[in-house]
């Protein structure tokens, strides 16, 4: 009887020594998941040394910060940007395919592009249309932007579509010359103009999407306020190519850069010259 209950005590003992837990020491700030050494300044790796991004060049943070975004072969996919850890759900339906152009952020928006082709065997370009889709991928609403060549869809790049960062207005050069903003909530126009026979490269929107900035090649840019379309004093930015374009978020002052084109050494090349900042109150 003794042996029985020494015995009955020693495996008891056992087992709660096999169930403590392994103390576990912090991670090792240097390194990512896997075990692979940071780059120097990095705080993590979204993947490994051995798992890399085929077909991305843009990526996007999450309006809150806590989640990276990033496009893969047509597709969105996600990590949490504390710990890089892959998200397998997020505030946008992750694994989307996207035809055409990449989607852009804004705010808590996703503004997706969909092309139109007829069906006669041509296979002609008929038009796009910006698709907005809030948080939950529900779609918000659709805006005719028909356009061959968008370009860079960028909040602060001009290009023939842009958006303002807090995702409430859109803008868009139409290949007739004629400018357009957008409602995203609604999908309503708020402003047309037409630049006649004067030639324009791209528009930008203010972060709060009050104002519209027109860049005209080789000139200053134009601004409207809106959604009245009054216009304001140009903002000056001289000769050459308007590379970027940001707005302070009071909206009193803008940052311009400017590129022209130089002989470098192989070539010609469109080099980023000039950087000035605006007062536009």
């Amino acid at each position: 009887m003794t042996r029985l209950v020494f015995a009955a005590g020693l495996f008891l003992a056992v087992a709660l020594t096999s169930a403590a837990p392994v103390p576990v020491g912090p991670p090792d700030p240097t390194k990512d998941r896997e075990g692979n050494p940071l780059p120097k300044g990095a705080t993590a790796r979204l993947g490994s040394l051995a798992f890399r991004i085929s077909n991305t060049s843009r990526l996007w943070y999450s309006a809150d910060g806590k989640n990276l975004y990033a496009w893969d072969r047509e597709q969105m996919i996600g990590w949490d940007a504390a710990t890089g850890k892959r998200l397998e759900r997020g505030p946008f339906p992750l694994g989307q395919k996207f035809k055409g152009y990449y989607p852009v952020f804004a705010g808590d928006r996703l503004i997706s592009f969909e092309d139109t082709y007829t069906t006669d065997g041509w296979n002609r370009f008929l038009g796009r249309t910006a698709v907005v889709t809030d948080s939950d991928g529900k779609v918000i609403s659709r805006v005719d932007c028909s356009n061959r060549t968008l370009g860079n869809v960028s909040p602060t790049a001009p290009g023939k579509f842009a958006v303002s960062q807090d995702g409430t207005r859109a803008a868009h050069l139409a290949d007739d010359r004629t400018v357009r903003a957008f409602d995203l909530t609604t999908g309503k126009e708020l402003f047309k103009w037409n630049a006649g026979t004067g030639q324009l490269s791209g528009v930008v929107l203010a972060p709060d999407g009050k104002t519209l900035f027109v860049q005209e090649v080789s000139k200053n840019v134009r601004r409207f306020s809106l959604p009245d379309g009054k216009e304001l004093t140009p903002l000056a930015v001289g000769e050459g190519r308007l590379s970027a374009l940001v707005v302070s978020s009071d909206g009193a002052l803008a940052a311009s850069l400017v590129s022209v084109w130089e002989n470098t050494p192989g070539g010609t090349s469109l080099v980023p010259q000039n950087l000035c900042q605006n007062l536009l109150v």
